[in-house]
């Protein structure tokens, strides 16, 4: 779409780092590379968690912070410092809550968009809610702007034993930023943005019925197509040590209670027997650092150390075009394996398909949306070990299986999913915000 002037969107998500790469900073980077093809400009604006080392709990030190710039891939980046606003907050506690949901609050990032020179932004797109989804609202109220929000999952569709795992670290603490968030207007972030974008079908249907008179849409995630067609499973079997006569098992997430990885882990140990030369390789950032614990020591019980890889580290790579390690693996796996409790999408599932590769997977949420069951993917019931188990053996039984849906999910991939899709959608839904919001102005 031609337009006289490039517009410009503020991106707004919680944390934006490569070692703790997920969803979010996927659909932030496949979006906003392809925007200038629309239209738009972009940059991020974010907490530094993970990011910024001189990121404090100290309300007099966060107030007066410098921001950091850097820029990914091209895209301008300025972090702020943040706090927590609660009494007795533990260094663990600090970090739970940096690594999953905590309810954070920024001055310097508020004083920063507040300074933001007349008509230098066209839009604010937030990726979260709560007191830095208010602090946006505000801004966006103060420059005379509409804003945007994306539901990345979390928000309605999750379980209440994950709910019960977020709220854990401020447990029993005694929160002083309920003022901080009225003052921003952090529970009225929904009414008064100009869309809500929810990538999972779950939230979208909820919320379309609970808001009917809000812009409520549902926009999938997407993926660099092109960026994994080049993978060299060789490659990543030296790289990981992994035997030259496994079949490699993957998985690719955040290692975490919700992807369910000690479920896979379980139904890996059933097949063995029937298939000795399986060796399962899960590759994520690891956002609980119990459950991790719990997975290593399940490993060592069951005695399967020589049998299973765990990379922490380097899940950054799938979302860039390209990013070998990544790409590698899902071209050297057997089958894709994504057991979660719960998946606003399962973006995971688009990138193995974008290989040719065959997935299995929980019937939960948005993936049950997307997926066809004996079509381009095998699904079972959440939390069934015997299931995935039987699933999972299926294709290594049979390759003509294994064939027919990887190539059913690379056609789909392709043609319905591919980030250029998935833009023009958006940058259409920036146009019409923008567009109604000047004719309300």
């Amino acid at each position: 779409m031609e337009k006289s002037k490039m517009r410009h969107v503020i991106h707004v998500p919680r944390r934006f780092v490569a070692e703790k790469w997920g969803g979010t900073e996927t659909v932030i980077v496949g979006t906003t590379k392809r925007l200038p093809d629309f239209g738009y400009s972009s940059e991020i604006i974010t907490p530094g968690i993970f990011a910024d080392p001189a990121s404090v709990n100290n309300f007099r030190q966060a107030r007066s912070a410098k921001p950091v710039m850097d820029s990914y891939e091209g895209i301008p980046i300025t972090r702020f410092n943040y706090f927590y606003p609660f009494f007795g907050l533990s260094s663990q506690n600090i970090e739970d809550m940096d690594n999953k949901g905590g309810n954070l609050f920024s001055w310097s990032l508020m004083a920063y968009l507040y300074s933001l020179k007349k008509k230098s932004v066209d839009l604010f797109h937030i990726h979260t809610m709560k007191r830095l989804g208010g602090i946006v609202r505000k801004a966006a109220a103060f420059h005379r702007v509409p804003y945007v929000i994306s539901l990345h999952g979390g928000y309605i569709d999750i379980p209440q034993e994950e709910r019960g795992q977020l709220t854990a670290p401020i447990r029993n603490r005694l929160e002083w930023g309920r003022l901080l968030g009225f003052f921003v207007g952090s529970r009225r972030v929904l009414q008064d943005a100009a869309a809500i974008i929810c990538v999972g079908y779950s939230e979208y249907e909820i919320l379309s019925k609970r808001m009917p008179h809000k812009k409520v849409v549902y926009q999938p995630n997407g993926v660099d197509y092109a960026g994994f067609q080049k993978g060299d499973p060789d490659r990543f079997r030296a790289l990981y040590r992994v035997p030259k006569d496994r079949r490699i098992i993957l998985n690719i997430s955040r290692i975490d209670g919700q992807k369910n990885q000690i479920l896979l882990l379980q139904s890996f140990a059933k097949l063995i027997p029937d298939f000795p030369d399986i060796h399962l390789v899960l590759i994520g950032p690891t956002t609980s650092t119990t459950y991790i614990d719990k997975l290593r020591a399940d490993i060592e019980k069951r005695g399967l150390a020589d049998r299973v890889t765990i990379n922490r580290k380097g899940a950054e790579s799938g979302a860039k075009a390209g990013g070998t390690d990544i790409v590698d693996a899902y071209t050297a796996a057997e089958v894709f394996v994504l057991p979660s409790r719960h998946e606003p999408f399962g973006i995971v599932i688009l990138e193995s398909w974008s290989t040719g590769g065959a997935v299995v997977a929980s019937k939960v949420g948005g993936i049950v949306r997307f997926t066809e069951d004996n079509k381009d993917a095998l699904l079972f019931d959440s939390g069934d070990v015997d299931g995935c188990a039987a699933q999972i053996g299926r294709i290594l039984s049979d390759s003509a299986l294994r064939d027919r849906l990887g190539r059913n999910g690379r056609q789909k991939a392709m043609e319905r999913y591919d980030w250029r899709i998935i833009t023009s959608d958006l940058a259409n839904l920036y146009d019409e915000a923008i567009e109604n919001f000047s004719r309300r102005d």
